[in-house]
């Protein structure tokens, strides 16, 4: 999976495409982890437009990520999410911890 990424007013926008699956997720996770890691921002927004498909390790991606930035003491939210990853990330209750957004136009 391709990991776009722009840095723009204090907010690391965070863009994934491509489907999200258990081949891909820890070196994903890792990469984005890294780009948090080396930019410090106030906020992160991952930004899921592009993203079709998830299947459960896309629930460890998000928790992942969410820990990293809010260890931080960053801001991080999750805008764009299709109706499939959403459906994922709804049953494991992730729409209760995470700040999704149903539309933001970057």
């Amino acid at each position: 999976m391709k990991i776009n990424y722009t840095l723009t007013g204090g907010i690391l926008i965070l863009k994934p495409e491509g489907e999200l699956d258990h081949h891909c997720a820890m070196e994903d996770l890792g990469r984005m982890k890294e780009l948090v890691d080396v930019m410090l921002p106030p906020n992160v927004l991952l930004d899921l437009r592009d993203m079709p498909f998830t299947d459960s390790s896309g629930i460890a991606v998000l928790m992942g990520l969410y820990r990293t930035v809010t260890g931080f003491g960053s801001r991080f939210a999750v805008a764009n999410t299709r109706p499939q990853p959403m459906k994922v990330f709804k049953a494991a209750g992730l729409d209760r911890i995470l700040s999704f957004k149903e539309e933001v136009h970057i």
